[in-house]
């Protein structure tokens, strides 16, 4: 019975695991969202400014 109850905490701990890891590459990717457009903006505007 402990084994089995271990079994199953220990396979729910992945589980969540694997989730918590997915979570912070999306947080991550969009953190990083916002450098990418201001990158973004920053070339449009040398660009508007050449015009």
């Amino acid at each position: 019975m402990a084994g089995d109850d271990l079994k199953k905490i220990k396979e729910l701990l992945e589980i969540v695991h694997n989730k918590v890891r997915k979570l912070e590459a999306h947080f991550m990717m969009r953190s990083s969202t916002p450098d990418l457009i201001k990158g973004q903006q920053s070339v449009m505007n040398d660009k508007l400014d050449e015009v």
